[in-house]
């Protein structure tokens, strides 16, 4: 549940990459998104979920001229919907992995005999590959793509930034219906709890499934803290660079 206040752009790269184009308004949100999950073979998964959310775009800035005027759904939307996913996991510790890969593939269909406003479908992959360089050293890997189709609501984009991913990015400047990141972080544990990480990505997105790729790509970079608190779980403290965009992230556990 969100009541905060942020910004929208609209949609597409060109709309957020001129921050004169960013309106203010108050976003209250309800999302709720449970599964059940049951392993079919070692290490793999088969479940079933439901994804719910009610979003509204309260007071824009923009009054009459608002940005959400030109959007299909208004100010306003309810998305309603099954989902059936995949998982393969063999990772050795789930908040701070050392070692092992995490598959996870999610396909989810809204429509409005399930409650939602509009009919279209998602579809969402990650991928995670960690690789123990040392006793006290790791390399990780993060892929992720999201796809979308037919009456997607603006709130239900794909986005590029967030705490996890794109870090350096402000949430939600950057969406459209298709998106796809990469990062590869290396974490490095010092004297007693202390650590670091570094790390470097890139994400881009498009309005058209082909045409992912094709268009720009948008760099992210940064450094980060890490305090062991208890063994193998860490607060950090993530700083992340982006193109004309940089951001702070304190957060409990890894960003993948």
């Amino acid at each position: 549940m969100k009541n905060m206040p942020t910004y929208y752009w609209g949609t597409g790269y060109q709309a957020g990459r001129r921050d004169g184009n960013k309106e203010k308004y108050t976003q209250q949100s309800l999302q709720v998104a449970p599964a059940v999950m049951y392993r079919i073979a070692d290490a793999t998964y088969l479940g079933l979920g439901w994804d719910f959310s009610s979003t509204h775009a309260d007071d824009p800035d923009n009054g009459d001229h608002s940005l959400f005027l030109a959007e299909a759904a208004g100010p306003s939307s309810v998305s309603s919907g099954v989902s059936a996913r995949f998982s393969y996991d063999t990772r050795d510790f789930v908040a701070n992995a050392s070692r092992g890969q995490y598959f996870n593939l999610t396909y989810t269909h809204f429509a409005p005999e399930l409650g939602s406003d509009s009919r279209f479908e998602t579809l969402e992959s990650q991928y995670n590959l960690y690789h123990s360089l040392s006793a006290k050293s790791v390399l990780a890997l993060d892929l992720y793509g999201r796809f979308a189709s037919g009456e997607v609501p603006w709130d239900r984009l794909s986005e590029l930034g967030n705490d996890n991913r794109m870090r350096g990015y402000y949430q939600g400047r950057y969406r459209d219906r298709n998106a796809f990141s990469g990062q590869l972080e290396y974490r490095r544990k010092l004297n007693w709890r202390h650590g670091y990480v570094l790390w470097a990505g890139t994400g881009t997105m498009s309005r058209d499934a082909g045409d992912l790729g094709r268009g720009n790509w948008l760099p992210t970079v940064g450094a980060g803290y890490r305090f062991e608190f208890k063994p193998r779980m860490n607060v950090r403290l993530d700083f992340g660079v982006g193109r004309q965009s940089s951001g702070f992230y304190f957060q409990v556990g890894e960003a993948f």
